[in-house]
């Protein structure tokens, strides 16, 4: 399974940078009857303002959309889950995981690729309301590869962050192990 922007304009604006595009699950599989292929928008709540307002919401991306947006238009809040980087599927958990650079992760069925929804973290590694991560989190050696490895970074201030490398199984519970 990969995970990519799969659209990148709305009816009134466009994005301009290839990692800020609507995050699209793609998978195929060869067996003997030929290729089978499938794909779907990961229905995020960021995809689903676009297609509600016909727009482009005012998130952090990486690159200025065009029309760019009014420099004293407040940002949209909500959302901002536009994980379209990268697919984890953790040994023994029913679901897959698409991440971000954010701490936003969502979930979805790998076999039909219907979205779940986003993990609801209540743990310790999150310290404070803005908080970026890895997008590409490592398998876990010390667990047989049977979990995840990530870092969280915490913004507290403009000069002060925090950073905290956590494991994560299949039960989605993230347990720090450094900071």
């Amino acid at each position: 399974i990969r995970n990519a922007g799969g659209a990148y304009e709305a009816q009134k604006r466009k994005l301009t940078f290839a990692y800020d595009g609507f995050p699209k699950l793609t998978k195929f599989s060869l067996e003997a009857d030929g290729v089978h292929y499938q794909e779907r928008f990961l229905n995020t709540s960021y995809y689903r303002w676009v297609r509600e307002h016909g727009d482009i919401p005012k998130v952090p991306l990486m690159g200025a959309p065009i029309p760019p947006f009014h420099k004293f238009e407040l940002p949209t809040k909500g959302v901002g889950d536009n994980t379209n980087t990268q697919v984890w599927q953790i040994p023994g958990d029913d679901v897959a995981l698409a991440t971000t650079d954010s701490a936003i992760v969502q979930t979805f069925d790998p076999e039909t690729l219907a979205t779940y929804g986003k993990i609801d973290w209540k743990d310790s590694v999150l310290h404070r309301n803005i908080q970026l991560s890895c997008a590409h989190p490592q398998n876990d050696p010390d667990n047989g590869n049977n979990g995840l490895i990530n870092l969280a970074i915490d913004m507290l201030s403009v000069w002060q962050h925090r950073l905290v490398v956590f494991r994560m199984g299949a039960d989605h519970q993230r347990i720090p192990f450094g900071e």
